[in-house]
């Protein structure tokens, strides 16, 4: 089970909290460090156990991948919305930002008729007030495709999009604007907001 996406002092705190009770593997002074536990123990048990790590480091989420597929695990007793994802592959050493958040927003924005609002604390993008992306985090925008298009988003390029899901539903694909080219994430809003956007704007 890996565990990625945390700043080195959290990434430090995740490897010597759990050392004593499991296997682990890690590198705390990659640009995007990781820890890797093993779950000789039922997964059950390790989850429980970052869960409640997670919420006193102070962190609302982390993201574990095991057998290629990964959970968006919420901190213990969270009141925000579950969230499971099938994550990329850990990013380069040295990476390269290839969109920036607010070349994300501009392309966002360029939609007909699209809007930026708050929701819950974080911008969304929206046509005819429906959702189709959200800035989850400095790297991380969320596009909300249909199921095909976020099954497609994923299976042609997995080290940049991830599955999201809330609750059981497949509910949007998460790029990492890391690794995304302006090209491509153009393309994913594009389709997304075709999805959201009122039928007398696609007429034509």
């Amino acid at each position: 089970m890996r565990v990625d996406g945390l700043d080195p002092a959290r990434a430090c705190s995740l490897r010597d909290g759990f050392a004593a009770d499991f296997e682990i593997r890690a590198d705390t002074a990659s640009a995007i460090p990781w820890v890797e536990i093993a779950t000789a123990r039922t997964l059950s048990e390790v989850l429980h156990r970052l869960e409640e790590w997670t919420r006193a480091s102070g962190l609302p989420s982390v993201r574990v991948t095991l057998d290629g597929r990964a959970y968006v695990l919420q901190a213990a007793a969270s009141t925000t919305t579950d969230e499971v994802e099938c994550a990329p592959s850990p990013a380069p050493a040295h990476p390269k930002r290839m969109v920036s958040r607010e070349e994300a927003r501009r392309l966002a924005l360029a939609l007909p008729e699209a809007v930026e609002q708050d929701h819950h604390g974080r911008p969304s993008y929206r046509v005819g007030g429906k959702i189709f992306a959200t800035q989850w985090d400095q790297d991380h925008l969320n596009v909300m495709l249909d199921e095909s298009g976020i099954l497609t988003a994923v299976q042609d390029d997995p080290e940049t999009c991830a599955e999201v899901r809330w609750g059981k539903r497949l509910a949007a694909v998460r790029v990492d604007l890391r690794r995304v080219d302006g090209k491509t994430l153009a393309s994913l809003l594009a389709d997304a907001w075709e999805g959201k956007a009122p039928k007398r704007l696609l007429r034509g």
